[in-house]
């Protein structure tokens, strides 16, 4: 199983991941890293737990703000369809990819609180 490497506030950190994942895993690793080192400078160094807390919540609030924009599409979407509109400013595909995506991100915090 494949397993990628990443420096989050100094310190290295390896999480496994499924065939061909590799670049998405790491790209979101980079993120949370970031997001890390955003934090230190914020707030200074209150420790690593506190930091990766911290850094978990900001992002499950930009997480919980797409869930709301995804639902406001929908209804969008329905309320589109519902009234026989050929005008709609986004996809259903769209709003099946955006929530995938939300999916993914979930999947991929739940294998980082358990690492």
């Amino acid at each position: 199983m494949p397993q990628v490497e990443v420096a989050i506030n100094g310190r290295d950190y390896q999480v496994a991941c499924g065939d061909g994942e590799e670049e998405h895993v790491g790209r979101l690793l980079n993120m949370i890293s970031g997001q890390v080192d955003q934090l230190a400078k914020d707030v200074g160094q209150v420790g690593q737990s506190k930091l990766m807390l911290f850094a978990a919540l900001v992002m499950a609030d930009e997480m919980d703000e797409m869930r709301i924009y995804v639902e406001a599409l929908n209804k969008r979407l329905e309320k589109a369809e519902a009234g026989g509109s050929a005008k709609v400013s986004i996809e259903a595909e769209d709003i099946a990819e955006i929530s995938k995506m939300i999916s993914r991100i979930d999947a991929v915090a739940e294998q980082v609180q358990k690492a």
